[in-house]
């Protein structure tokens, strides 16, 4: 990043993260003392209701000891460790995070806020159909006089309430808006091969789908199953093409980049623009996307006179420290500010600051 100089940002900072050091190992013991009460709670159980002792007994014992096992451990713990650092986590980021963006030119942090919207993620067609959206940190600022919006995001897809909930994860990672440096007139996209979560797909309609199905041939036989599963992928299907109709159509497109076309899918609504978007440049440069943020699985959409990346990733992107890592050094602020500048990384390296017109 240019006009950034760590060792001052560090100087400020870290007497602040040192003050929540004694936070941090409360936040520590208190979870580790939940991890001994679960653990402690699960030995009683199964010294007095026999729970986990015939485990390997058969290959049915061990699924359903397993199926008790999540969710009297695992999950516990997980929600455990969640909660805990999240409370931490955003405790320092509100006490650190403006001190450290008033040293960066152009930019502005926002903290579970939504800085980009879910009509601009649900109009690029790089997801699946999502109903809910849990914010992380956002950035929206301008860098070489070209502006970017930038938001760690979870999307979900949710249905149904109580014991028929049903969850399916959409996305997970960093979505980042760039103005692109070309007029873009129609809307092209690339996506990760195989990527079931696109194109606003809804899988957990056809998981719901297959469990109505499956629910009708246990209850009422095979005969009464087939007629519904024709019928209700009937409408499903009706229901899809009165969609597309009223959607701008995308086209596959083959590009001459075989390892490419190996690892991503490419479809636009214009051939000839979005084989001039997509370039033999754009393509090496779209293969090393990952090394940005840690993640090979990469899409993106040209549309609107903008170029949207996301990047999928379970890594916790822009942190300064968690419930593990003792406070007071240098090593978290610097690992912070290269992933913000990973951000600028981008916009150099597909060259989103040269003027070009179609």
């Amino acid at each position: 990043m240019e006009n950034i100089n760590n060792t001052e940002i560090a100087t400020e900072i870290i007497p602040i993260l040192k003050e929540y050091e004694k936070d941090r190992i409360k936040s520590l013991l208190l979870f580790i003392l939940v991890i001994a009460a679960i653990i402690i709670a699960n030995i009683y159980l199964s010294n007095t209701y026999g729970f986990y002792q015939n485990m390997f007994r058969s290959f049915w014992s061990f699924l359903i000891t397993l199926s008790l096992f999540i969710p009297a451990v695992v999950i516990p713990i997980w929600a455990t460790y969640f909660f805990t650092n999240l409370v931490f986590t955003n405790k320092i980021k509100k006490a650190c995070m403006p001190k450290i963006i008033k040293h960066i030119k152009n930019i502005k942090w926002s903290n579970k806020e939504p800085i980009i919207t879910s009509d601009e993620i649900q109009d690029s067609e790089l997801f699946g159909v999502f109903n809910t959206r849990i914010n992380d940190d956002g950035f929206s600022g301008q860098y070489k006089d070209t502006k970017f919006k930038v938001q760690e995001i979870n999307l979900i897809n949710q249905t149904g309430t109580g014991k028929n909930k049903m969850i399916w994860t959409v996305f997970d990672g960093v979505i980042i808006i760039v103005d692109s440096n070309k007029v873009i007139k129609n809307k092209t996209i690339v996506t990760t091969k195989n990527d079931i979560n696109t194109r606003n797909s809804n899988p957990l309609l056809w998981i719901s789908i297959l469990l109505v199905i499956f629910g009708t041939y246990l209850i009422y036989g095979k005969t009464i199953a087939i007629i519904a599963a024709v019928f209700i992928i009937g409408l499903v299907i009706l229901y899809s093409m009165h969609e597309k109709k009223t959607k701008e159509q995308l086209s596959k497109i083959t590009l001459e980049d075989p390892e490419f076309n190996k690892r991503y899918n490419m479809y636009s609504s214009d051939q000839i623009e979005g084989r001039y978007l997509v370039t033999t440049a754009f393509m090496e440069r779209f293969k090393n996307i990952h090394t940005a943020f840690g993640s090979n699985k990469a899409k993106c959409a040209f549309l609107n006179d903008k170029i949207m990346f996301s990047i999928s990733t379970t890594k916790n992107l822009f942190e300064l420290g968690n419930i593990f890592t003792p406070l007071g050094n240098k090593r978290q602020i610097n690992i912070f500010l290269e992933e913000l500048a990973s951000i600028y990384a981008i916009i150099d390296y597909f060259k989103l600051t040269e003027e070009l017109g179609l």
